[in-house]
């Protein structure tokens, strides 16, 4: 368990699986101001990376992924 900032962990899976996302997506990101929590970064990493790569292959033909994060009080 570390410090972990989620946006830049996002940020760095979605540099990361750019190549399988680019021919079938358009990726909107629309992250928000979050805290810092403590968590594993990389097996959060690996989570978003498994949603993304499968959000890809369930596209036909072109779409869209859109990536947004908040914090709800």
């Amino acid at each position: 368990m570390q410090e972990t900032d989620i946006n830049a962990g996002l940020s760095s899976t979605l540099n990361i699986v750019n190549n399988e996302l680019k021919y079938k997506a358009t990726v909107t990101r629309e992250f928000g101001e979050l805290p810092i929590i403590s968590a594993n970064p990389q097996q959060l990493n690996q989570v978003f990376a498994n949603i993304l790569v499968n959000a890809a292959q369930a596209i036909v033909d072109k779409g869209e992924i859109r990536v947004a994060t908040r914090h709800v009080d």
